[in-house]
């Protein structure tokens, strides 16, 4: 049976620094939605993420499909000296699946953090080895997007991108800079500074209203990720999060309120944003006292 997206030439691509690369929560919510996502969208469903070569010989098999929109996008990257891997994830469902090697652009780190200053007054002044593989991924997912997105307009097919978390979002600003025709969205899960301001006050929530996000930012040194995150927050055409907690903590310090609140599905409690955890526990173990 044909999905309703591949009758109407709607693509959904899904783009995350989690994609066959098992760092974190977000993996798992990612993966347990293929099933349904190959459902709804069929072929024209598409997950975009790094090479990590670990995990990909274990999680990935490749192919050669190229007489299509994705296969002919990645053979426009490969033109640019990319190193890009055409296959399927090896979960239920499936899905078609790009990985990106962020070291094959690595010789370009100079430039795409000049521009990124240049165009969206964000700065890298301190060493760090997973900022740099995080731009560069965003830089090859900036261009990938691109040269999809020119593939399926010639067959007046339409895309939407879809960014899970700042270390998958960095392409967003350049997108909405470039007015490419594609609608963005970005979903977090819960805010870097959220996370850290949480460790350190227990009663984050109550205060909440009251924090200078840049002064916070700036005394956990986490300055760089805080704006990467608001530039991915106020690019995209539609902001999602997956709590209505998680939301408020968003409009207060990432500057937007949520357009749509998103729950993970299928168990929402186990995804449920770690600070939130703590400061229940925090509540209970006064109650307890």
């Amino acid at each position: 049976m044909t999905s309703t997206s591949e009758t109407n030439g709607t693509f959904l691509a899904e783009i995350a620094w989690e994609v066959a690369n098992q760092v974190g929560g977000i993996y798992t919510v990612i993966r347990s939605k293929v099933p349904q996502a190959k459902k709804v969208w069929g072929n024209n469903y598409l997950l975009i993420g790094p090479y990590i070569h670990h995990n990909a010989i274990a999680d990935f098999e490749e192919h050669e499909e190229y007489d299509n929109p994705v296969g002919r996008a990645v053979l426009a990257c490969r033109e640019m000296g990319f190193e890009v891997h055409l296959g399927r994830w090896l979960v239920t469902g499936r899905p078609n699946t790009i990985l990106l090697n962020p070291q094959s652009v690595m010789h370009e780190l100079g430039n795409i953090k000049h521009f990124y200053w240049k165009n969206h007054h964000i700065s890298f002044s301190k060493h760090d080895p997973l900022m740099d593989e995080v731009m560069a991924f965003g830089y090859m997912v900036f261009h990938l997007i691109s040269a999809l997105a020119r593939e399926l307009m010639k067959d007046q097919h339409t895309l939407l991108a879809h960014f899970h978390e700042w270390m998958g979002g960095t392409a967003i600003p350049d997108i909405r800079r470039e007015q490419l025709p594609v609608k963005t969205i970005f979903t977090t899960h819960a805010t870097m500074l959220g996370r850290y301001l949480a460790m350190n006050d227990q009663d984050f929530y109550g205060h909440l209203p009251f924090y200078d996000w840049e002064k916070e930012a700036a005394n956990f040194d986490i300055e760089t990720i805080v704006r990467l995150e608001r530039a991915c927050v106020h690019g995209a055409h539609v902001f999602t999060t997956v709590s209505d907690v998680t939301g408020r903590e968003c409009a207060h310090l990432l500057g937007r309120s949520p357009d749509v609140i998103t729950p993970n599905g299928l168990n929402i409690e186990r995804f449920s944003v770690l600070h939130e955890v703590q400061n229940l526990h925090h509540k209970h173990k006064r109650a307890l006292e």
